[in-house]
């Protein structure tokens, strides 16, 4: 039974940090919406944008329902979805650079 108790609490904080980062993620696609979009089309990027926000989010909740019963498929959720968001910004980190920005330099003044 103690088991139990510690994977419930070690699922509540992960849901928490989740909840936590949820906003700036979110926040985060806006400004890059807006950095991204051509003025006249900013309307519609922000619907895209509400769109696929939307879509995320109940995917999610299906697939959560569906991971519910088995912890260690559920755990490893996060980290495969974080793993693909890294290996796509890391390929398209160029691209995201908005415009009218000096390249990255390395060297510090």
């Amino acid at each position: 039974m103690q088991l139990a108790d510690h994977e419930a609490e070690r699922e509540h904080d992960l849901i928490a940090a989740c909840d936590d980062c949820a906003p700036v993620v979110v926040a985060c696609a806006y400004v890059t919406t807006d950095a991204h979009a051509p003025a006249a089309r900013t309307s519609e990027a922000y619907a895209w944008l509400i769109l696929s926000i939307g879509a995320e989010q109940a995917a999610g909740t299906a697939l959560a329902e569906r991971l519910s019963e088995q912890p260690l498929v559920g755990a490893a959720l996060p980290a495969s979805g974080a793993a693909f968001i890294l290996t796509l910004l890391l390929t398209a980190g160029r691209r995201l650079t908005p415009p009218n920005t000096p390249p990255f330099s390395h060297h510090h003044r």
